[in-house]
């Protein structure tokens, strides 16, 4: 199955050209991939669109949709529909249950919402019902969202922002997998290839799962390096809530490690540059803590307000 899409990292800006200057803008972001479902003929039969609040669930649900067409076919003309809901909660794992209650997904097609969880910003149902009135220019929905709203009395300015979180392509029995690293010293990109052979076949849905684990354990292994050196520093204790999610992050990241470990044994990979390893992104985050935590120059502790808000995935 020849298969190709893009996680995009998306922030609308949304302003009243009306109100006082100094108010606040509304901010929507979102993670956004469009999953394009084609038959053998590479005709696009369904496109289904996934948003949600961080990178790697955006992507194991864009999976599960993946899976469920290749098994049964396209979903939304189902006599049985699919169970969306199902689907969404054994995706969501302890560690993410337990540690991210702010946890939420919307799933649109054609700009109509299929499914949901958890609160989001409405403004993003908007952007899919605009997008679904002139599907071949996704930036043109910005523009049609201003009009929605003149022609609701209010006049409001869209600033769109987005960069690309993951790559992937596959055609031909060959994968390419672009992924970004990000991390406290730099903001990078990584990629994998992988062919058919005799024994393995490229799989987009494979390809979906260890993106989706590469981006979780990157973000975790920032979680676990800034706790341990906060630890060190006596800023927490091992009993606060930041040292007890970083212990569960630990344990999280040994089950991702495992995963993309199984996915080096079954398949032909190879990486470009090198694959990153958590222990080092650990490392680097225990680093860039010290610095942002440490004394100052003239030995006095650091202003700590807002300090331990500075990576949101």
């Amino acid at each position: 199955m020849d298969f190709n899409t893009t996680l995009l990292r998306e922030k609308f800006v949304i302003r009243d050209m009306k109100g006082d200057i100094n108010d606040k803008p509304l901010v929507a972001m979102s993670n956004r991939i469009a999953v394009n479902l084609t038959d053998a003929r590479g005709i696009t039969l369904e496109t289904i669109i996934v948003r949600a609040q961080n990178m790697h669930m955006c992507i194991r649900m864009a999976g599960k949709i993946v899976q469920t067409f290749r098994a049964q076919g396209p979903i939304l003309v189902r006599n049985i529909p699919y169970d969306w809901e199902d689907t969404w909660e054994r995706l969501i794992g302890e560690h993410e249950r337990t540690h991210n209650p702010d946890l939420w997904v919307a799933v649109f097609a054609r700009g109509r919402r299929l499914f949901t969880r958890g609160e989001y910003h409405p403004f993003l149902d908007l952007i899919e019902k605009c997008d679904a009135a002139n599907p071949e220019n996704y930036d043109a929905s910005v523009r049609l969202a201003e009009e929605a709203f003149s022609q609701l009395g209010k006049e409001v300015s869209v600033v769109y922002e987005s960069n690309i979180g993951m790559v992937i392509f596959i055609e031909g029995g060959k994968g390419r997998c672009g992924i970004i690293l990000r991390n406290s010293e730099r903001n990078s990109t990584f990629n994998f290839r992988v062919e058919d052979t005799a024994e393995y076949a490229v799989s987009p849905v494979q390809c979906l799962n260890v993106c989706a684990a590469f981006l979780e354990g990157i973000q975790l292994s920032f979680v676990i390096g800034v706790a341990n050196e906060k630890q060190r520093m006596r800023l927490i204790s091992t009993s606060d809530k930041e040292s007890l999610k970083a212990k569960s992050s630990l344990r999280r990241l040994g089950s991702l490690n495992a995963e993309i470990a199984t996915f080096e044994r079954d398949s032909p990979v190879h990486y470009r540059p090198e694959r990153p390893e958590f222990k080092d992104l650990i490392n680097e985050a225990e680093r860039f803590a010290a610095d942002v935590f440490g004394k100052d120059e003239e030995g006095k502790e650091k202003d700590l307000d807002g300090e331990d808000e500075v990576y949101i995935d």
